[in-house]
């Protein structure tokens, strides 16, 4: 065989040379396996092993929604604390600022420059700019002008407010006492008239009731005796006359 021959496509070749070009491929060795037992004989499915993991699984998501459910009512518990406090905060923010509201009011301003010693004018004078005119009369302050005017602070007039709010509610308190004690006295007055009505109605029936058993005790006795004249006045006669 030259080498043309050796690289020649393996189509071309005849069969006989093609089957002897073509490499026998190994068969794998066959070996012997154990022959199956009987059925009786066979090993039960291991189950146990099984049924652990599931407990475990189970038990685990159970730990796991355990654990979830306590941070969330932990964290709804923070919540509600933190809402309160911010109610709180509110609450105090609403407060300061009414009172800096009040501190800065024409009555509180005027409270403090009373107690520093400040009193007002009574005939004031004023300046008209840019001309520098002036309106009305300077006059001096001796403090003194305003004896009766009294500067009451907030305090004083929240005091004042309850005070009068109290004395109302007394008033209101002792009406509606009087008012209940009108009341008991008309239905005690209506009790004793009925009373007193009824104690009349029980003896006129007793005295007709008496009156109706004297009538017949009157009609059985006037026929008992025959010679009665019917002139009570008329005596009878011994002589048979």
């Amino acid at each position: 065989m030259s080498a043309v021959e050796a690289i020649e496509p393996l189509d071309r070749l005849p069969p006989e040379r093609r089957v002897a070009a073509t490499p026998q491929r190994q068969r794998p060795r066959l070996r012997l396996l154990a022959a199956p037992s009987g059925h009786g004989d066979a090993q039960p499915v291991a189950r146990l092993p099984f049924a652990l993991m599931l407990l475990a699984v189970l038990a685990l998501g159970m730990g796991l929604l355990v654990i979830v459910n306590t941070q969330i009512q932990t964290r709804a518990s923070e919540l509600a604390a933190l809402e309160h406090q911010a109610s709180q905060l509110t609450n105090q923010k609403a407060q300061l600022q009414t009172e800096v509201n009040q501190k800065r009011s024409a009555s509180s301003l005027q409270v403090q420059a009373h107690r520093l010693g400040m009193r007002p004018n009574p005939k004031p004078a004023f300046i008209v700019l840019p001309s520098g005119q002036i309106l009305g009369t300077p006059t001096k302050v001796n403090g003194n002008e305003l004896p009766h005017q009294v500067y009451l602070g907030w305090e004083q007039t929240q005091q004042a407010q309850e005070d009068s709010r109290a004395a109302v509610a007394r008033e209101k308190a002792e009406e509606a006492r009087k008012a209940e004690e009108a009341r008991k006295a008309r239905e005690a007055k209506l009790r004793e008239q009925q009373k007193q009505q009824l104690e009349k109605q029980k003896a006129e029936q007793k005295k007709a009731a008496e009156k109706k058993a004297a009538d017949p005790k009157a009609a059985e006795k006037k026929p008992a005796d025959p010679t009665t004249s019917a002139d009570p006045k008329k005596k009878p006669n011994p002589g048979g006359n």
